[in-house]
C-alpha cells in the first residue's frame, strides 16, 4: 500500500508538532479549537483528517456552520443555549457544482448524508443536496414529486463560509492530485505482484509428463482406455521404451519478476519522497542565495504553510459569526 503509506507519513511529518495558535487567535476562539467539529475531535485531530484527504486528492473543503438560533436574541441566550460555529470537512468527491464571479464563489452544491430516527429503535441514512450562497443555505430531497426543498435558512455572513485546501490547485475548486505518479506506480505494482503470484502457485506445483506410452487397440481397430496411476501406494506400469518423470519450474520467471517488483518499489519510495526535496533553484548571486537561504522549501512545507493560512481562514469565518475583530494567526512547524 504504498500510496496511502505514503500519504499517511507525509501527513504524520506536517503534524509531528501541534498547530500553534497565535496570541492575536481570541480566547473565545481557542476554547473552540478543543472541539472544533462539536464531535469531541481538537483542532489537530480534525486538521489531520484534513490535511489528509487533500494531499490524496489534490484538495478538499471545510465549512464553517452554525446551529439554528430561532428565538436566540443576545450573546448570554446564545451561549446558554450552546450555540457556536463549528467546522464541517465536505470531501471533494461531495462536490456536485459550483458558480463563481471570476474572484468568489456565489454558489456551491454539495451532496452530503444525514441519519434521522426510523421507529423506536432504529436509524435510516438520507442523501440530500445543500445549496450555499452568501448568506443563505437551502437542503433538496428526493420524494415522489422528484426533488423538493426541504428546509432552508439565511446567515450573517455575506460570504459562503467554505475554505478550501489545495495540495495542487488547477483553479478554483479545482486540484490534481500531488502524489498521481505514484498512484500509477502502485497499480502498477499491484498487477505486477498479481502476475508474481500467478506465477508461483504455477512453480510450486510440479508437472507430471509421460513420455512415449502409445495406446493399444482391440481387434477392430478400437483405442483401449489407458490407465495412469499415480501415488506412493500404487505401481504404474508403462509401456516398453516410456518414461514418467515430473517436470518442474526453472525459476528463471520468478526471480526477474521478484527483481520487477524491486525496482517498483524504488521507484514509489523516490516517487514519495519528491515531496521532502527541497526545490533547485539556478545560478543566482551572491546576494540572492543569501536571501532565499531562508526561504528555500520543499513542497511539503510549502503545504504545511498553505495548511496554516486554510486553518486562520476558518478561525476568520468564525470569528465573523461571532462579531469579533480578527481571528487571528497559526503556525505549522511539523518535519
Amino acid at each position: 500500500p504504498a500510496y496511502s503509506e505514503t500519504v499517511g507519513s507525509m501527513t504524520d511529518r506536517v503534524f509531528a508538532e501541534p498547530i500553534q495558535l497565535g496570541e492575536d487567535v481570541p480566547p473565545e476562539l481557542q476554547k473552540f479549537a478543543a472541539d472544533i467539529d462539536r464531535q469531541r475531535n481538537d483542532l489537530n485531530a480534525w486538521g489531520v483528517n484534513w490535511f489528509r484527504v487533500g494531499l490524496s486528492h489534490g484538495l478538499c473543503h471545510a465549512l464553517v456552520e452554525y446551529p439554528k438560533a430561532e428565538g436566540v436574541r443576545t450573546k448570554a441566550e446564545e451561549e446558554a443555549a450552546g450555540l457556536r460555529p463549528y467546522v464541517v470537512m465536505v470531501h471533494p468527491m461531495q462536490i456536485l457544482g459550483w458558480r463563481d464571479d471570476g474572484t468568489k464563489l456565489t454558489q456551491v452544491r454539495y451532496l452530503e448524508s444525514v441519519t434521522e430516527a426510523d421507529g423506536d429503535f432504529g436509524t435510516i441514512k438520507v442523501e440530500q443536496v445543500r445549496v450555499l450562497e452568501p448568506g443563505t443555505w437551502k437542503i433538496y430531497r428526493r420524494s415522489k414529486d422528484g426533488t423538493v426543498l426541504h428546509d432552508e435558512g439565511v446567515t450573517s455572513l455575506g460570504v459562503i463560509p467554505l475554505v478550501t485546501f489545495y495540495s495542487k490547485r488547477t483553479g478554483l475548486m479545482r486540484g490534481k492530485p500531488l502524489l498521481m505518479e505514484l498512484a500509477h506506480l502502485n497499480i502498477k505494482h499491484w498487477q505486477s505482484q498479481s502476475d508474481q503470484d500467478n506465477i508461483l502457485h504455477v512453480a510450486r506445483v510440479p508437472m507430471l509428463a509421460v513420455i512415449g506410452p502409445t495406446p493399444t487397440y482391440d481387434p477392430n481397430g478400437t483405442a483401449l482406455p489407458f490407465k495412469l496411476v499415480v501415488g506412493t501406494g500404487a505401481a504404474t506400469v508403462l509401456p516398453q521404451n516410456a518414461d514418467m518423470k515430473f517436470v518442474e519450474h526453472t525459476g528463471k520467471a520468478i526471480d526477474a519478476g521478484r527483481q520487477s517488483l524491486q525496482d517498483l518499489i524504488d521507484e514509489m519510495r523516490m516517487a514519495g519522497a519528491k515531496l521532502l526535496r527541497k526545490d533547485q533553484a539556478g545560478t543566482k548571486t551572491a546576494t540572492q542565495a543569501q536571501e532565499d537561504a531562508s526561504q528555500e522549501t520543499s513542497p511539503l512545507m510549502r503545504m504545511a504553510h498553505h495548511f496554516a493560512d486554510c486553518v486562520a481562514q476558518v478561525f476568520q469565518l468564525m470569528a465573523d459569526y461571532r462579531a469579533l475583530p480578527e481571528g487571528g494567526h497559526v503556525e505549522i512547524k511539523g518535519n
